[in-house]
């Protein structure tokens, strides 16, 4: 017996486990990638939101977008601001954009103070709900994330602005 070499049949089964050993090792690594990924797009899309909020927090009243109509404005996925527009609402919301990798769009949703159905638990606190000086505003942000396959993200909050 010659027991100095290997056969074909071995060599092929050791290169078989290598491949199934590398593939798993990159599947695993490529899989959290995504996940990463898929977070950090989030991140961004909170960040704008909350970017929003606080640009509305230092607007007056008069500043604001008339009632009945949607501010859209639309973002590049690093941040950087692209353009802005006003559109109606639609169904009393403001319309989902036709989302476009690596953008990210944000929406403005302008309704008076007589929308607002806010409870307290003291029954001694109340909102001016027919003031002119109180808006509800709906900002809701729109965007992709690239991790499995094409997930639409979205967030919203609402502000009662005085």
């Amino acid at each position: 017996m010659n027991s100095r070499g290997m056969t074909l049949i071995e060599v092929m089964l050791a290169i078989g486990i290598s491949v199934i050993g590398v593939s798993v090792f990159l599947f695993f690594v490529l899989s959290s990638r995504k996940h990463v990924t898929h977070v950090d797009r989030s991140i961004i899309l909170k960040e704008i939101l909350t970017d929003n909020v606080i640009e509305l927090k230092g607007l007056q009243i008069a500043d604001l977008t008339p009632m009945g109509q949607c501010l859209m404005r639309v973002y590049k996925a690093d941040k950087t601001f692209v353009s802005e527009s006003q559109v109606s609402l639609v169904s009393g919301k403001c319309p989902a954009p036709n989302i476009v990798d690596n953008q990210i769009y944000i929406g403005w949703q302008m309704e008076p103070g007589s929308t607002i159905d806010a409870t307290f638990s003291s029954s001694g606190l109340k909102l001016p709900k027919y003031s002119d000086t109180l808006r509800k505003v709906t900002l809701q942000v729109w965007g992709w994330s690239d991790a499995e396959g094409k997930t639409q993200l979205n967030s919203q909050v609402v502000i009662f602005k005085r």
